[in-house]
């Protein structure tokens, strides 16, 4: 029984440090904890199928990030209330990342929020900011 739980478990690669042993330490790791829960895995750390699943919505994530600007840029909406929107999202993000360890956990957390993205998607795809959008997605 013994050897069939460890060939069970799964391996740590899926994981990124969140050190908290001072407050500085907190601060500094923070920034590369939010990207990682963001994005990742990146294309270098694709391994298996779900690895792949997880990557497209990472880029499907940058993709809405890059919308937002789009739309922001070409006043798509009133920039207040597209401001107050993009400032929710990333509230919702950095209390998700604060405490998610795994891409595994954070794909099921991201669940919460793709509407933010499909609505920066929408935005920048009427007609006015398509181009906007183009140019910004060709830059990245």
């Amino acid at each position: 029984m013994r050897s069939s739980r460890n060939s069970l478990s799964l391996s740590a690669r899926s994981r990124y440090g969140f050190s908290v042993s001072t407050v500085g330490a907190i601060f500094a790791s923070y920034p590369l904890v939010f990207v990682y829960y963001v994005f990742s895995p990146f294309p270098w750390m694709v391994s298996s199928a779900y690895d792949a699943y997880a990557a497209l919505e990472g880029a499907f994530r940058l993709f809405g990030f890059l919308c937002f600007a789009a739309a922001y840029r070409k006043a798509a909406i009133d920039r207040r209330s597209l401001r107050l929107v993009f400032v929710v999202l990333l509230a919702i993000l950095a209390v998700w990342a604060a405490g998610t360890v795994n891409y595994g956990t954070a794909s099921r957390h991201h669940t919460t929020t793709i509407w933010f993205f499909l609505l920066f998607i929408a935005l920048a795809f009427r007609k006015e900011t398509v181009t906007a959008c183009r140019l910004l997605a060709a830059r990245a």
